[in-house]
């Protein structure tokens, strides 16, 4: 999970970090629950990186 945090972090420094869900929710501005961009979450065997609103996302490379 913290490889995930510094590379969120690192693409978007200006991220502030909210505790949601059992994991970690990033947004550009916390009181507003549209400006969250993605999440990272730890499960039982896997470590889970959601992204809202991800089908607007360009993936030309295809890694999503």
């Amino acid at each position: 999970m913290e490889l995930l945090d510094s590379l969120v972090i690192a693409a978007v420094p200006k991220a502030s970090k909210v505790p949601k869900y059992g994991g970690t929710l990033y947004t550009l501005k916390p009181e507003e629950k549209d400006c969250q961009f993605c999440g990272v979450f730890s499960c039982k065997s896997h470590v889970q990186l959601s992204f809202a609103q991800a089908s607007l996302l360009d993936d030309s490379d295809g890694l999503l």
